[in-house]
């Protein structure tokens, strides 16, 4: 009855009733097989994704392991593999990608939602750090019940439970889990965060995440009616702001709306920070986090910066920079068997640009999206883009798919 009023209160009921899979991140550990079996006992179609990092020699054992013991209790689960974590800051890179391919496999299977299982410590163990890190309210709101993560929702229906009593739902069922020693490693930041924290200074964090809650939750309304008249998104992934109107807030109003605006045209992973987009309000122009902020006609424009863009073969719903989805169409673009790239139109848009467009688009936002290319030539463009219409290329499509709510990226806490 108590995991039923988490998966209610975190907004998960709706996957029940309408017989939608369950995708659920399991990892091996105590924590997510509690999760993974709790879950099961819940009802639905659980579909588990573990993850076979490949840090340690034992990954691909601890994968397949944990693979058999979920088929053991009756739950389908899939092994996904992670690769190009690279060397440096290893934990929290591996931390990244996995929960992109996790996210990714979810949307796959069909999942609209992605069940994880970070818990009451997690959740303040990530509080302390971001506290050490002077992190503002936004950020210390933390990790949500439920919240929009790229194609999914990510819910987290134990955030209120310890990992103590997750342990005891394990023993009294007789299941076993994995141990990974990284756990352990006083080598990683939050390894010594959880094991130095003491009970007090866990409740005084509570306490700071619930005025946390209320401070960003103030601000997230503020900064959604500021945009609601100062802020114009186009079809192009760029955006049009009325400079006066952004201002007649108060500056620091004015930088919480344009690091969250910075953040979804430069496609980083996180908004820069109040200093340097202080900085960039106080020019009123420059280049920041991906992004470039011009002016024209007493308008300001921000756009994607072409720098960095990358050149990548083109495959089938290819989300490219992190910002456009390709959806293949029925033509076949380019010669037979000559392989095709997805990379900026850049300078080639000068020859591109129709001579009167409808609307004023800057040439830099039309330099930063995706072209289709073959053997250094330009075969095709994204359709319905203004400035394009006339390019006498054919055309493709790509939907705008950035996976970053500017507000309300929270659903439930």
């Amino acid at each position: 009855m108590e995991f039923a009023a988490l998966m209610t209160r975190c907004g998960a009921d709706f996957l029940k009733v309408l017989a939608l899979p369950v995708a659920v991140g399991v990892s091996g550990g105590a924590d997510s097989m509690a999760l993974a079996w709790l879950t099961r006992r819940w009802g639905g179609r659980v579909l588990a994704f573990t993850v076979d990092h490949g840090l340690r020699t034992e990954a691909a054992q601890e994968a397949r392991l944990t693979y058999e013991r979920l088929q053991s209790c009756g739950i389908a689960c899939r092994v996904l593999a992670l690769e190009g974590l690279g060397t440096r800051r290893l934990q929290e890179r591996a931390r990244q990608h996995r929960l992109a391919r996790l996210e990714e496999a979810a949307w796959q299977a069909g999942a609209p939602a992605l069940l994880l299982a970070h818990h009451r410590h997690d959740q303040e163990e990530t509080l302390w750090m971001r506290q050490q890190g002077g992190s503002d309210w936004p950020g210390l709101q933390v990790m949500a019940a439920s919240a929009l993560r790229g194609r999914v929702a990510v819910l987290r229906p134990l955030l209120g439970i310890s990992p103590q009593r997750l342990r005891a739902t394990l023993r009294q069922a007789g299941l076993p889990w994995c141990e990974d020693p990284s756990n352990h490693n006083r080598r990683f930041e939050r390894v010594r965060v959880r094991q130095d924290l003491g009970a007090s200074q866990r409740q005084d964090l509570h306490n700071l995440r619930d005025r946390a809650l209320s401070e960003a939750g103030a601000e997230e309304r503020a900064v959604a009616g500021l945009l609601a008249v100062a802020c114009r998104w186009e079809p192009e992934g760029w955006v049009s702001l009325a400079p006066g109107p952004l201002q007649a807030g108060g500056e620091a109003l004015a930088v919480s709306a344009l690091r969250r605006l910075v953040r979804l045209v430069g496609g980083k992973a996180y908004p820069p920070s109040r200093q340097a987009t202080a900085a960039l309000l106080q020019r009123g122009g420059g280049s920041l986090g991906g992004a470039v902020l011009g002016a024209r006609r007493g308008r300001w424009h921000l756009v994607r910066e072409e720098r960095g863009l990358p050149a990548v073969p083109l495959t089938d719903q290819l989300l490219w920079a992190g910002r456009w989805r390709y959806v293949a169409g029925a033509e076949p673009v380019g010669e037979a068997r000559a392989p095709l790239l997805c990379a900026p139109l850049g300078p080639h848009v000068s020859r591109l640009k129709s001579p009167a467009p409808e609307a004023f688009v800057p040439r830099a936002a039309l330099a930063a999206l995706p072209g289709i290319w073959q053997g250094g030539r330009l075969v095709a463009v994204p359709a319905g883009m203004r400035g394009l219409q006339e390019s006498g290329r054919p055309a493709v499509s790509f939907i705008w798919e950035s996976g970053v709510p500017v507000t309300g990226a929270r659903l439930l806490d």
